[in-house]
C-alpha cells in the first residue's frame, strides 16, 4: 500500500488528541511507560515540547487531512503511535518509513519484547 502522508509540527493546540491518544489502553500496554498520564502531566510536557525553545521533534501524522498518528523524534530515537481509529491498515508501517525517508538519518528505537508489530515497523524501516 502507498499512500500520501504529510507531517506537520505538533502544538499545543493538539492537546485533546494527544491526550487521547497517548492513554488509549493498547497505546499505554505497548509503551515503554505503561502508566495514564495525568492531564496537567500531559499539558505540562506538551507545552515544554512544542513551546518556544523548547527540543521540538514532535510531529502530527496526516492523510487526507485527517490526524492518523505521531511521530517524536528524542536525539536519535524515533518513536511513534498510530491513532486508534487508524490501526489495522499499514499506515504505521507507511508512516514510520515515510518520515525516514523525508528525514534521513540513522535513527533507533526502544520498543517493548512483545509489541512484535512496532519491531516490524522498526526493522522494514531501517531502524535499529
Amino acid at each position: 500500500m502507498s499512500v500520501n502522508i504529510h507531517f506537520r509540527d505538533a502544538t499545543i493546540n493538539d492537546w485533546a488528541l494527544l491526550f487521547q491518544w497517548r492513554n488509549d489502553q493498547l497505546t499505554r500496554k505497548m509503551s515503554l511507560s505503561s502508566e495514564r498520564v495525568p492531564l496537567l502531566d500531559h499539558l505540562a510536557w506538551l507545552g515544554r515540547r512544542t513551546g518556544p525553545g523548547g527540543p521540538g521533534g514532535l510531529w502530527i501524522a496526516h492523510l487526507h487531512f485527517e490526524p492518523i498518528g505521531t511521530m517524536r523524534l528524542d536525539g536519535d530515537e524515533l518513536s511513534w503511535t498510530v491513532g486508534p481509529a487508524w490501526r489495522g491498515r499499514g499506515l504505521g508501517s507507511q508512516m514510520v518509513k515515510d518520515f525516514v525517508s523525508l528525514n534521513p538519518r540513522p535513527y533507533t528505537a526502544k520498543i517493548k519484547a512483545d509489541n512484535f508489530l512496532s519491531i516490524r515497523i522498526a526493522k522494514a524501516a531501517g531502524i535499529a
